[in-house]
């Protein structure tokens, strides 16, 4: 029986991903977009990861962009108790990666959904959250929804996981807002519980925005004709050896091992 493909081979390459990474920076400080207030921030990144080995380097997305959300017109009128209002809805992308001796020692993106307490949908109060019924309500935010998009090389042996994952909610870090967003009164009851952990090809900025752009509506100039190239681009860096991989052990007709074996961060060199 062929011997399960390294779970290695379903991570970019460190190397490649730095490059893409620039790419991508030089792409997004040029945006005349709600995005360009974070252009001091987009030259110190593109600055910095220019200057670093490709074997050796660091990311860290802080302040978190906060992007202004806008939902479709079909949404507003066939859905208007199912989600955020057409105003004061935000989504929050961060994120940072650490890579030493080409290796990945931390990896981590989150998507957050910040809703406001005067504007926000909310639909039936048995299906809300508690706060909604509270009847001191001192908050001028709260966070709606949470998502982490993370690779673990498998630091603790003691508890495997999905090398590539998500998890939703977490641990929620005000202090990486944006300072216009850092002062408000952030309402987070959800649990801090990391599991489960579901196993999902790594994530990158492109990705992140792709999913506010693409269901919620964004900056006007994401939807250019440079957009679509970039997001294929990001899929083919940080998807093509996890899918390659998982499609190689899938069809293997021998297959005795589930694919959770494949996949699992402890086999992680």
């Amino acid at each position: 029986m062929p011997p399960v493909p390294s779970a290695d081979g379903l991570l970019p390459d460190p190397e490649e991903l730095h490059a893409h990474l620039l790419t991508q920076f030089e792409f997004l400080k040029g945006r005349n977009s709600t995005l360009s207030r974070h252009s001091d921030e987009f030259d110190q990144i593109y600055s910095d990861l220019e200057t670093s080995d490709p074997s050796n380097w660091s990311l860290d997305i802080t302040p978190n962009w906060a992007i202004p959300l806008e939902l479709p017109d079909f949404i507003v009128e066939t859905r208007p108790s199912r989600d955020f209002a057409i105003e004061n809805g935000w989504a929050i992308v961060g994120g940072n990666i650490d890579v030493s001796d080409g290796k990945y020692t931390d990896y981590a993106f989150h998507l957050s959904f910040l809703a406001s307490k005067e504007e926000e949908v909310r639909g039936e109060p048995s299906n809300g959250p508690c706060c909604w019924r509270a009847e001191e309500q001192d908050w001028d935010y709260r966070v709606a929804k949470q998502y982490h998009f993370d690779i673990d090389p498998g630091r603790n042996r003691n508890e495997p996981k999905p090398v590539a994952h998500f998890q939703s909610q977490g641990s929620f870090e005000q202090a990486r807002l944006p300072p216009g967003l850092r002062h408000q009164d952030i309402h987070y009851c959800s649990t801090p519980l990391d599991k489960p952990r579901l196993a999902h090809p790594p994530m990158d900025p492109i990705l992140l925005l792709q999913i506010v752009s693409e269901q919620y509506g964004g900056p006007a100039s994401m939807f250019s004709e440079h957009w679509d190239p970039m997001v294929v681009r990001a899929e083919s860096t940080l998807w093509s050896g996890y899918y390659s991989g998982v499609s190689e052990h899938l069809g293997d007709d021998d297959r005795s091992a589930p694919c959770n074996i494949l996949i699992s961060n402890d086999r992680i060199d």
